[in-house]
């Protein structure tokens, strides 16, 4: 999935290595909690607290608000959206997205922290124009305005790091790419603008081929290293993660598995750990995901001339896909298909083996920097299926779709509340309804009254889920 999702996770600020922070608007100011780990782990570094939040969809009506409301626990401990800066994408005209982000943060009526992912879908060079770079300064500002914590993560994050100036020190950096498995995503002939590799055919290409063969063996392949090359350095970056999903255990992903566990079996397969940590403990073999991105970036171990490592870990986008309809409706009446993706694992079983293999006592004693994880709160086609990879409720549907997806929700808070390592948010009075502007600018100002009136567009395939 070429997406981008995060969390918050907080620390002090030597470990996101900020500037020290004046006291005043929008400081990160965290703090975290250390437990004594249990006297029968060998791991002698203490585990911290896990802050859990959540890529809201925007685009189906989903808010920070309803997402609480369907936990109908305690509020998230942050909210994520994202952004275009090239400006191509916004999916809606107005109020402009970090605008209304801004909007639904206050109206959560909680303390949650702001994740802003910074987009340039059109690509970087000419497709970027000075205005837009000023616009997302300001867009980013305006957000750091509001007192909340924030973090940010950026395509060029060191000009970001450079442009923001003092208020650099008010937000935390993160450096976040995918999962290193199906690197280096070589054409595919379907998708013919989802290519991300050289074109061998060019000097350019080649060029830039033997930049990206790490290991030197004359190709660019899964054997090489699909992390340390774009890493920006230590300098301009607070937090490293990586965007980890599963979508079944066999192409073309239409069948509900349950996640394995983090131990290897016969065929050395670990689907959580081993995207974190690579198949064999980081030892480069013929399959992909081989490379240790945790031990590189979030042990003392580090990776000389690259990064010190000790930087603290977020989980930037994660969920497992339920798949429940065809994303070709007429699948299900052509005689070819069955009516629907085999069901014959329950959703909750689905979800909750995946959230359970990274949200366990165990696992964060062996992985102390794993700080925070941000859970994918979208349902929607993809290749063959619908995928359902929300695990705290999903966008609205039939009442009966509705209940099958909040017995995810339920058992998502009755699982986090057997966890002490859990960190909610806050409820906080709300001080005044905030109105937005749709400049360039991004502000956002109190008001005696609410001023937003948002039309959502609805994406094709919402029929399909009404109707479940």
């Amino acid at each position: 999935m070429k997406l981008a999702l995060a969390l918050t996770a907080t620390l002090p600020l030597a470990a996101l290595s900020l500037a020290p922070l004046e006291p005043g608007v929008g400081q990160v100011l965290l703090t975290i909690k250390q437990h004594a780990i249990p006297s029968n782990n060998n791991n002698t570094k203490p585990y911290s607290n896990q802050h859990s939040g959540a890529w809201y969809d925007r685009n189906s009506s989903d808010t920070p608000s309803a997402v609480n409301t369907r936990l109908g626990y305690k509020p998230l401990n942050f909210f994520q959206t994202d952004y275009d800066m090239s400006g191509k994408k916004p999916f809606k005209p107005e109020p402009e997205i970090v605008d209304e982000f801004i909007v639904h943060l206050k109206e959560s009526n909680s303390d949650a922290s702001a994740y802003l992912t910074v987009y340039p879908f059109q690509g970087l060079g000419d497709n970027i124009t000075d205005e837009h770079l000023r616009d997302t300064l300001a867009r980013i500002k305006a957000v750091i305005a509001t007192g909340r914590k924030v973090f940010v993560r950026f395509a060029c994050i060191q000009f970001w790091r450079q442009q923001l100036g003092a208020d650099a020190s008010k937000a935390a950096f993160i450096w976040a790419p995918n999962s290193g498995n199906g690197y280096p995503w070589a054409k595919d002939e379907n998708n013919p603008g989802e290519n991300y590799s050289p074109d061998a055919t060019t000097q350019e290409g080649k060029a830039l081929i033997q930049t990206l063969d790490t290991n030197k063996n004359g190709k660019f392949d899964e054997l090489d290293d699909p992390y340390l090359i774009y890493y920006p350095g230590d300098e301009y970056v607070d937090w490293v993660g990586l965007s980890i999903y599963a979508y079944g255990t066999m192409y073309p992903w239409e069948t509900n598995d349950i996640a394995p566990p983090n131990k290897p079996d016969k065929k050395k397969k670990k689907k959580f750990e081993g995207l974190l940590q690579g198949r064999e403990s980081g030892i480069p073999n013929t399959s992909w995901g081989h490379y240790p991105f945790y031990t590189y970036f979030c042990t003392d171990t580090g990776v000389p001339t690259i990064t010190a490592g000790n930087k603290p870990f977020i989980l930037a986008e994660t969920g497992v896909a339920y798949h429940f309809a065809w994303a070709n409706q007429s699948w299900a009446t052509d005689g070819n298909h069955p009516p629907t993706p085999i069901q014959d694992i329950t959703r909750v079983q689905v979800k909750q083996s995946w959230w359970r293999s990274f949200l366990n006592a165990e696992f964060l004693a062996k992985y102390p920097q794993f700080k925070a994880a941000c859970f994918f709160e979208f349902i929607k086609p993809e290749e063959t299926t619908v995928r359902d990879f929300a695990s705290l409720g999903g966008v609205p549907g039939s009442d009966r779709f509705k209940a099958s997806v909040s017995e995810v929700s339920k058992a998502f808070v009755e699982d986090a509340k057997k966890m002490a390592f859990v960190v909610w948010g806050n409820a906080v009075q709300s001080s005044g309804p905030v109105s937005v502007s749709p400049s360039t600018t991004g502000s956002a100002t109190k008001s005696s009254s609410a001023s937003i009136d948002i039309v959502w567009p609805l994406l094709a395939w919402t029929a399909t889920v009404a109707s479940i």
